[in-house]
């Protein structure tokens, strides 16, 4: 049956099993190899979202490519382990590297605490991670929500930057199973008592990586 013609109860209990599957995969994980196993999980729930994702679009125009950033000044959120991964991925870059992330990090989150997050696009405040060529700092490891935001106009994506209204044809893409193997990882952690930070992107990953300012969280 295609997921859109499931009916809403359908998608809830299809959800809440998903959850509960990654969830013991996450109690499993964590069991065997501890923090290590958790982030090697969260690559995985990247992946495969990738994946599913790919397939969604296969027939679809896409006007997303390297470059294009007029989506890096909306509102991120991070959830299940996504915070503690990028930190443990900026701590193994060369220092240099590591301090100029960290600057735009500080600096992005106290932009975005003086100004009401719905104005944010009209302010004009980018992802501390757009680098200077559009690329994305730390596109490895870059959230669920930005894996699956896609655009079909370009263009639209300009207008809506400079208008500071979005546009509807660049929208995320539906993949409900990854949002719910998401919340299965977070509660999974939860449960093992693992420290995660949630919520908005800058926010979350300033504070996963404030207990490590001289040493890279450890796995």
């Amino acid at each position: 049956m295609d997921d859109q013609a499931r009916s809403p109860w359908e998608r809830l209990r299809q959800a809440q099993a998903i959850a509960q599957a990654t969830r013991q995969r996450a109690i499993e994980a964590w069991r065997s190899a501890g923090l290590a196993g958790l982030l090697a999980l969260q690559q995985d729930l990247w992946t495969e979202g990738d994946r599913a994702i790919a397939q969604a679009l296969a027939d679809q125009p896409v006007a997303c490519d390297r470059g294009c950033a007029w989506c890096c000044y909306l509102t991120v959120p991070v959830m299940g382990l996504e915070a503690r991964a990028i930190a443990h991925w900026l701590a193994v870059l060369p220092d240099p590297q590591q301090q100029i992330f960290r600057q735009r990090l500080t600096t992005t989150a106290a932009r975005l605490q003086a100004v009401d997050p719905s104005d944010r696009l009209a302010q004009k405040i980018p992802c501390a991670f757009l680098e200077v060529d559009g690329a994305c700092g730390i596109y490895p490891v870059r959230p669920a929500t930005c894996r699956s935001h896609h655009a079909r106009c370009a263009e639209d994506c300009q207008a809506g930057w400079e208008s500071g209204t979005w546009p509807a044809r660049s929208v995320p893409t539906a993949n409900f199973e990854l949002e719910a193997s998401m919340a299965g990882l977070q509660a999974a952690c939860e449960d093992c008592q693992v420290s995660i930070a949630v919520g908005e992107l800058h926010g979350a990953v300033l504070a996963t990586i404030s207990p490590w300012e001289d040493q890279p969280p450890k796995t």
